[in-house]
């Protein structure tokens, strides 16, 4: 369960290519906090089902004198346990983190906000409670962390926080009532990818489609392979999941995976996935089909 105070604060200096560990804050300056499991209603065994936007959380601080400040929640992204972390339950764990910028969202003005005490909130429909953390606002005012690498050159524009945020996306999920006493051990999804041609930055591509597995505290296998198609042209898409012990039907999203692809035909199409999954078969740990069982694929979002 995530805690209702953030557990770490990271200030990040906005007049200094480095980053500073700090309690203290001024206005203009970049906070990156951390909201705690990757599900934010807490839902341990679904920790990664819940996808943050930027549009989804709205700061404010409020100063020593009790004014509140609308500020800007520039990124949200996920970090993910190393899986080899000592605690094994940390390996199956991500949190989200947000970079705040303490500037006006509407007019991106630095808020004059009174010096002392002061505590962020951040709030969303999908929190089960506000998040909150004390700072101490000083003196003088900052300008919102850059995030590009020392020493280059600042006309790129290169924000390395824009790299990690998840791109646009379609959770794959599955459905239905799993028979009592049988466990999920294998699951095949196929998709059907129409050719789809792009010319950008890398020349004329047909289409570029990443399947990209979740983090889950349960062993899992996870690969995917690409066949081209003769007739109509396109890509067919085999996407397989395997649990050596198999999951009971309270950790069915340890088999949770999204699509995904950086070609804006694909991304920005709602039900995309939806309308290109052609068929999933589970099995058991005897190898066995399940019937009871089948794909809900979302929306791109």
């Amino acid at each position: 369960m995530i805690s209702g105070v953030v557990l770490c604060v990271l200030i990040l200096s906005g007049c200094q290519s480095d980053v500073t560990l700090s309690r203290a804050v001024r206005t203009g300056d970049t906070l990156v906090v951390s909201l705690g499991d990757a599900d934010p209603q807490g839902k341990y065994a679904n920790i990664n089902s819940t996808l943050l936007r930027e549009g989804d959380v709205l700061a404010k601080i409020v100063d020593n004198s009790y004014i509140t400040h609308p500020v800007t929640v520039r990124h949200l992204f996920r970090v993910f346990g190393d899986p080899t972390a000592v605690n094994v339950n940390a390996r199956g764990q991500a949190q989200w983190m947000a970079v705040i910028d303490l500037v006006n969202p509407l007019s991106g003005n630095p808020p004059p906000m009174a010096l002392g005490n002061g505590v962020l909130q951040l709030s969303s429909d999908k929190f089960n409670a506000m998040h909150t953390v004390k700072t101490t606002i000083i003196a003088g005012t900052g300008t919102p962390h850059p995030f590009i690498t020392k020493n280059e050159p600042s006309y790129l524009g290169l924000d390395k926080m824009a790299f990690v945020r998840p791109a646009k996306q379609a959770l794959v999920s599955v459905n239905g009532t799993l028979p009592a006493d049988v466990k999920l051990a294998g699951a095949e999804y196929r998709f059907s990818i129409p050719a789809v041609h792009s010319t950008d930055f890398f020349g004329d591509r047909i289409e570029a489609v990443t399947p990209a597995k979740l983090t889950s505290g349960a062993p899992m296998y996870f690969e995917f392979g690409r066949t081209e198609q003769e007739a109509p042209v396109g890509t067919d898409v085999l996407v397989m999941m395997t649990s050596t012990e198999g999951v009971d039907a309270e950790h069915l999203s340890a088999f949770d995976f999204v699509m995904t692809s950086d070609l804006e035909e694909i991304a920005s199409v709602p039900n995309y996935w939806k309308n290109k999954l052609v068929g999933a078969t589970f099995y058991d740990t005897d190898g066995q089909e399940i019937a009871g069982l089948t794909a809900l694929v979302g929306q791109n979002r």
